[in-house]
Order: structure tokens, then C-alpha cells, then sequence
């Protein structure tokens, strides 16, 4: 039994069918670019953590040496969050670079998996970046 015979893959009996070995392929990659934008958005949020308790620490000192005395934790923890908030912009930013700069090779070995036609998968990759 060749593959590209009618009915057959991987040398047994194609139950599936190329149009639902394409559509896993499809739910395959779809996982993969949530996992790789979840890593970065988890990294650089637990990565926020520093520089937001250090912005924090910053704007009390500065309020306490500009209001005699006095600081306003609503100002401290606005600052802080608003740095953490960046942190989380930037993993954002990085999960997207990360995902197309690794789609093709990530299309090609899921082509070669599933054995169907790379094009399929990159016109869908492409209808999904321009989401």
C-alpha cells in the first residue's frame, strides 16, 4: 500500500480521511500558538513582579521625601500596577513575535504528521494572523 493511494495512510487504512487529519492539524496548531502566547504572558507577569515592587518602593520614598513625611499607597500601588500591567504588554508582544516567527517550521512538521498539504495550513495560518 502506497500513501498516496486513495484510503490509505501511514501504510494502514485511512479511517480519518485528509480533510479531518487537515482539521486536527488545525486544533494542533491553534493549541500550540495559545501555549507559546500563555508562556509569555506567564513569564513576563511573574517577571513584572520585580520591577513593580521596586517602582513601588520608589514612588513611597519619593512621596515620603517630597510630602514630609507623608505617602499615598493608592499612588504606590498605581504606579506598580501600571509597570506590572507593562510587563504584561511586553510578554504579549514577545508570545506574538515567538509565534510567527516559528509558524512555518511549526506548519511544516505538523504537515509532515498528519500527511497533508503544507499549503492547506498556511492559508489557515495566514486568515489566523491577520485575526
Amino acid at each position: 500500500m502506497a500513501e498516496n493511494e486513495e484510503g490509505v495512510y501511514r501504510g494502514t487504512v485511512d479511517r480519518l480521511g485528509e480533510s479531518e487529519r487537515e482539521e486536527e492539524a488545525v486544533r494542533d496548531f491553534g493549541a500550540w500558538r495559545d501555549r507559546t502566547n500563555s508562556l509569555a504572558l506567564a513569564v513576563f507577569g511573574g517577571l513584572g513582579v520585580i520591577p513593580s515592587g521596586l517602582a513601588a518602593y520608589f514612588v513611597t520614598e519619593w512621596q515620603l521625601d517630597h510630602n514630609h513625611g507623608v505617602a499615598s499607597m493608592k499612588g504606590s500601588a498605581g504606579i506598580a500596577a501600571a509597570v506590572w500591567f507593562g510587563m504584561f504588554i511586553v510578554g504579549k508582544l514577545v508570545g506574538r513575535r515567538l509565534v510567527r516567527s516559528r509558524t512555518s517550521a511549526k506548519l511544516t512538521e505538523l504537515a509532515a504528521a498528519y500527511a497533508i498539504p503544507l499549503a492547506g495550513l498556511e492559508q489557515i495560518a495566514s486568515m489566523v494572523n491577520e485575526l
